[in-house]
């Protein structure tokens, strides 16, 4: 500690310098912090739809649907074993305050894309049943905890809670 004083002077005995040090240790770590995020990004729709999925969207958002023809299309495409849809629509729950992504899908074909989603057999029934069931994932943060068969309110529709617990615990991030 003594010397302290020491290193302090004669850091700052040459300025120019010492600014254009910290000015690259501070470019070094942007440069680290864009090209990770960089990174992540290309990596993000791999991970989102696996190896042996292709997700495709409209070119101007996700809530902008692509045409129904394009589902013919895509099917007569070479490699390509099944196909379905995905459509978002904005969700509230009592209050706009509590906004949430819904999407709708085709059960049966969606069900087989994404295996990931377990749904017991009989949950799975009771959905296929009701043309307003939902599956819901559980969120820890939430003080709501709805069972399953549960009716709940969803702005613009009412909906039937089908199955809380739908994806394995590692596959939900928050």
């Amino acid at each position: 500690m003594k010397f302290l004083p020491l290193i302090w002077k004669n850091i700052w005995r040459r300025k120019v310098r010492t600014i254009f040090t910290l000015l690259s240790i501070f470019v070094a770590f942007l440069l680290f912090g864009i090209l990770m995020t960089i990174r992540a990004a290309f990596s993000l729709g791999v991970e989102l739809a696996g190896v042996d999925r292709l997700i495709v969207i409209h070119k101007v958002s996700l809530i902008m649907p692509l045409p129904i023809s394009y589902l013919e299309r895509l099917k007569a495409t070479e490699g390509v074993t099944m196909v379905t849809h995905q459509s978002w629509f904005g969700g509230v729950y009592q209050d706009p305050a509590n906004f949430f992504a819904q999407m709708v899908v085709e059960p049966e074909p969606f069900m087989k894309i994404y295996p990931e989603f377990k749904v017991p057999p009989d949950q799975m029934k009771a959905w296929l049943a009701d043309r307003q069931g939902a599956i819901g994932l559980e969120d820890p943060r939430s003080s709501r905890h709805h069972r399953p068969e549960t009716s709940i309110v969803l702005a613009p529709m009412p909906s039937s809670i089908v199955n809380d617990h739908s994806m394995p615990a590692e596959s939900t991030t928050t």
